[in-house]
C-alpha cells in the first residue's frame, strides 16, 4: 500500500499499529524498508496493542494514545477456528501428537497448518501446504493397512518470501529436525534481510512452481 501511494503520488499515510516490540519476522528486513524506501508513507510504531475503536470518530485507542484513520484494517488476537472448540480438540490451538499431525485427543483426527499449537513450525501457506502433503500420504498408508506408529512422520519445512517494493524482496527459512531423545522438534532459521530484484524473481520463480504443483502446469 505504501509503494501504491509513493508510486502514484497520492496523499496519505500507512500507520502501522504493533501490539509487538517490534516486527517479529524479518525484523531488520522490514525496518530498513520502512526507513530507506517509505519514510514519509509508513509510521511504524511497536508496543501499541488496539484496546478499542472508535467508529463513529474513525479512531483507534492503544497505550500510546489516539489514531485517526480514513481505513483500518483490525487484526484481533489469532487462534484456530470455533470447530476446534465445538470438537473438544484445543482452546486456542489444538495440539498434536509429536512429532505426527494426530491430534492429542482424538487419533481419527488430523490438525494442519495454522491450528496446531504445540510446533515451532511458522502459520504460512507453505507451512499449511506441505501439512496437506505429508498428512495425505500418511491417510493413505492407513487405508492400506497401516497403523500410525508404522509410517514415517516427515516434518514441513518452509520459506517465506516478502516483497518490499514491485521487484525486491526478503526471505526467511526454516528446517525442521525431530530429536528423539528430547521428544522435541528442532528449528533452524535462515533469512535473508537484504532485499534484492534476485530475491524478488526468486519469490516469483517459488510462486510459480507452487501453484503449478497445486493446479496443474500454465496455473
Amino acid at each position: 500500500l505504501a509503494y501504491y501511494l509513493k508510486t502514484n503520488q497520492i496523499k496519505g499515510k500507512v500507520i502501522v499499529l504493533d501490539a509487538n516490540p517490534g516486527p517479529i519476522s524479518k525484523g531488520p528486513g522490514f525496518t530498513a524498508a520502512y526507513n530507506d524506501l517509505y519514510k514519509d508513507y509508513i509510521q511504524y510504531i511497536p508496543q501499541a496493542e488496539v484496546t478499542a475503536i472508535d467508529y463513529a470518530k474513525k479512531e483507534v485507542k492503544t497505550p500510546l494514545g489516539e489514531f485517526k484513520f480514513d481505513l483500518a484494517n483490525i487484526i484481533p488476537p489469532m487462534k484456530a477456528g470455533e470447530i476446534v472448540r465445538t470438537a473438544a480438540l484445543g482452546d486456542r490451538w489444538a495440539n498434536v501428537r509429536l512429532p505426527t499431525f494426530l491430534s492429542e485427543r482424538d487419533d481419527r483426527v488430523y490438525i494442519i497448518g495454522d491450528v496446531i499449537g504445540n510446533v515451532p513450525y511458522p502459520k504460512s501457506g507453505q507451512v499449511a501446504y506441505n501439512d496437506g502433503k505429508i498428512i495425505a500420504e500418511h491417510i493413505a498408508q492407513r487405508i492400506a493397512g497401516k497403523r500410525p506408529d508404522e509410517i514415517a512422520n516427515p516434518l514441513p519445512d518452509n520459506i517465506c518470501y516478502s516483497f518490499v517494493s514491485s521487484e525486491e524482496s526478503i526471505w526467511v527459512s526454516h528446517k525442521h529436525n525431530w530429536d528423539e531423545a528430547a521428544r522435541q522438534i528442532r528449528q533452524q532459521s535462515t533469512v535473508d534481510n537484504n532485499r534484492s530484484k534476485p530475491n524478488g524473481a526468486l519469490a516469483l520463480e517459488w510462486a510459480r512452481g507452487l501453484w503449478g504443483d497445486m493446479f496443474g502446469p500454465g496455473a
